[in-house]
């Protein structure tokens, strides 16, 4: 059952949009939490700066270093000294950490506790062909300055520039490593300055592991695992929508095919989807429709057999019992000796025509049974058409001119090819023709017209007699159309159905054209294939 529609995309289709806009949007998600993430682990962080540890200055000015929270402070693992003014060791969180004697200027030289803080070192070859090593410093320093410190120095770890004059011409090989930050090979070594309650200058110097990182660097790591545990629930959560979707975008469909095939099943034959979603499933339902339909008109069709059928069988019989009757009635009045010598002849004679007629009649379903065989086929063979209707208008002018009836033929003087069964094709026409001079009277103008054109040639059969009653026109060519829906009250009724069947096997046309010509009361249009000559 076709209906247009707007073109769909197919379920393959489907499937890789939604599958692009599932991916686009775990992408977004993930890059949300991920910059969420970032920005709260930022956040965390930067409070962890020494100089935003407002609620732990007291604890640190006092002395109490016992009470510092270190792995909140400063991440995990990690250890603190304090020195005092003098340099010397006042406290360890951890007794095995080895505090080496630092004097004030290599205390200078270590860098500041600071979140962000990083060392830069890059080794180059200057202008005079000498190996040099360049060493940046950056640390943040009041929230938002950055204090940067750059040391360029030779092989012999002369100072041949510096950001900040020291007055210094050269580095010792502990104080590179301290700039450096490689004075330990499993530490990274800090600072942080402040002044006790008494007003005094210490130092807090503070270990970190180097494989755990700079406290933003466990922040990072902490909120990663956070980012993608969210993340992994998020996705659960819509794999389970996304296939919910798919099950009811593949179930619904499949669901209304299935109920309808069971009604289908039950009986009821006009059954029809209507479906709109991906291609191929409407191409199912389309298919189903279409089955359902041609399933429906098969089934009418069968029915409307089976009544033709028995009206076949109720008019045959009928047709043949007439006849009968009479032939029967005559024969026992014979029989019987009721019917006189002089009568006899009489009676023979008549029950001689019926029994012609029956003859006849029985002849004529023979051959429209024989047509409605799958086997039956025509003797076709290439002839010119116009030379067989003129040599058949020929034969038949006798009877015309006997029955009363005028002739109007126009037959083109030209060589049109045609595939025809000559007898058959004779047949078909004999059977229009006959209907017109047995319903016809005397002085009607009979019409025979060829025309040819592309590729059919056209006939046109007409008279302008009594013409034909419009309510059975449109039965005029069915089987045992007789009495009331014909012309003639005579005969089987199957004449114009064997000249149809013959003109379509001959893989032409034939109707009654309604209404006719103005000049014409009955008109038939005949339309026979063309065969091209070679």
């Amino acid at each position: 059952m076709k209906s247009k529609k707007r073109k769909r995309g197919n379920f393959f289709t489907l499937l890789i949009c939604n599958y692009i806009v599932f991916t686009l949007l775990l992408v977004i998600v993930l890059s949300a939490f991920f910059v969420i993430g970032m920005f709260v682990a930022g956040r965390n962080a930067m409070q962890a700066n020494p100089d935003r540890f407002l609620p732990y200055k007291d604890i640190i000015s006092e002395g109490r270093y016992e009470d510092m929270p270190l792995n909140k402070m400063f991440g995990k693992d990690v250890s603190i000294v304090v020195l005092n003014e003098k340099l010397q060791c006042v406290y360890k969180s951890n007794s095995e950490v080895e505090v080496p004697n630092f004097s004030e200027d290599e205390i200078e030289y270590i860098p500041l506790y600071t979140v962000g803080a990083y060392v830069y070192k890059e080794e180059f070859v200057n202008e005079k062909n000498e190996k040099c090593t360049s060493i940046s410093v950056y640390c943040l320093e009041n929230d938002e300055e950055v204090n940067h410190k750059l040391y360029v120095v030779d092989e012999k770890l002369n100072i041949l520039y510096q950001s900040k004059n020291t007055g210094k011409t050269s580095l010792t090989e502990r104080e590179y490593k301290l700039i450096t930050n490689t004075f330990y090979e499993n530490h990274r070594l800090t600072k942080y300055k402040f002044k006790n309650s008494y007003g005094n200058a210490y130092t807090m110097l503070i270990y970190q592991p180097l494989e755990n990182g700079d406290f933003l660097f466990s922040q990072v790591s902490l909120m990663t695992k956070s980012v993608f545990s969210s993340f992994f629930i998020f996705y659960c959560i819509l794999i389970v929508i996304f296939i919910i979707w798919l099950n009811h975008k593949v179930k619904k469909p499949l669901k209304l095919l299935h109920n309808a095939m069971v009604k289908f099943s039950e009986g009821q034959r006009q059954v029809y989807l209507n479906y709109k979603g991906p291609r191929e499933f409407e191409e199912i339902c389309e298919s189903f429709n279409h089955m359902s339909m041609q399933l429906y008109e098969s089934e009418e069709n069968r029915k409307k057999l089976e009544k033709d059928k028995q009206k076949m069988i109720a008019d045959i019989s009928h047709d043949l019992k007439t006849p009968i009757t009479v032939i029967q009635g005559y024969a026992k009045g014979i029989y019987d000796g009721m019917v006189s010598l002089e009568e006899q002849q009489q009676y023979l004679e008549t029950i001689y025509k019926k029994s012609e007629g029956l003859t006849e009649l029985i002849n004529t379903f023979y051959e429209y049974s024989k047509m409605e065989h799958p086997d039956y086929s025509l003797n076709l063979e290439k002839c010119d058409i116009c030379i067989f209707l003129r040599d058949y208008m020929a034969d038949k002018y006798n009877e015309f001119n006997l029955g009363g009836f005028e002739l109007e033929i126009d037959i083109p003087e030209e060589r049109i090819l045609s595939k025809i069964d000559k007898v058959q094709l004779k047949r078909a026409f004999e059977n229009i023709i006959n209907n017109a001079i047995k319903h016809n009277g005397s002085g009607t103008i009979f019409t025979c017209i060829l025309y040819p054109m592309e590729e059919y040639v056209k006939i046109i059969v007409a008279d302008n007699g009594c013409g034909i009653q419009e309510e059975i026109s449109y039965d005029i060519f069915e089987p045992f159309v007789v009495g009331e829906k014909s012309r003639s009250k005579q005969g089987s009724g199957l004449g114009l159905a064997v000249s149809k069947k013959i003109i379509e096997g001959h893989g032409g046309s034939i109707s009654l054209v309604m209404p006719p010509n103005y000049k014409y009361k009955t008109e038939f249009e005949i339309l026979l294939p063309i065969v091209k000559s070679s």
